[in-house]
């Protein structure tokens, strides 16, 4: 029998990493398609919404920089410079939420820069869209008010 390992709170972890707490937590659930096939396939598709997902805390940042961590990849946090950003410029894990990041400047969205803090419980491995989740997550966390942790 595996014995628990408590997880901080996100406001904790974001604090602890950031020096402040952030000013909002979002969560967008992971998905599992009950039947059908990818929804890209123009075929019947019925997903459901899973429990697990990917949760972002966010705190904006006076300059025009984005840091990026997360705790599935341990390690400093990942700082890119908005005006700079291009596809293609960062690569591994934090590419997906920094090119979210290039499509709401490009979008004209993007005012400020931010810190991040990218947490999620999905299985890997288990088949469950990873990726996907944190492009509902990130792009709210820079407009709309936070959903209640």
């Amino acid at each position: 029998m595996a014995i628990p390992v408590p997880v901080t709170p996100p406001e904790r972890w974001f604090a602890g990493i950031y020096g402040r707490g952030p000013e909002g937590i979002w969560f967008a659930p992971g998905r599992v398609n009950l039947m059908g096939g990818p929804d890209y396939t123009e075929v019947f598709v019925l997903p459901f919404a899973l429990g697990s997902g990917v949760a972002a805390a966010a705190a904006r940042r006076p300059d025009r920089r984005i840091a990026l961590v997360s705790r599935q990849a341990p390690g400093e946090p990942i700082v890119v410079d908005i005006d700079t950003l291009e596809p293609g410029s960062v690569s591994g894990w934090a590419a997906y939420p920094a090119g979210v990041a290039w499509a709401l400047r490009e979008a004209g969205y993007l005012a400020g820069g931010a810190d991040v803090a990218i947490d999620a419980d999905l299985p890997a491995g288990a088949g469950c869209p990873g990726p996907r989740p944190i492009t509902p997550s990130r792009p709210r966390s820079r407009q709309a008010p936070p959903v209640p942790a």
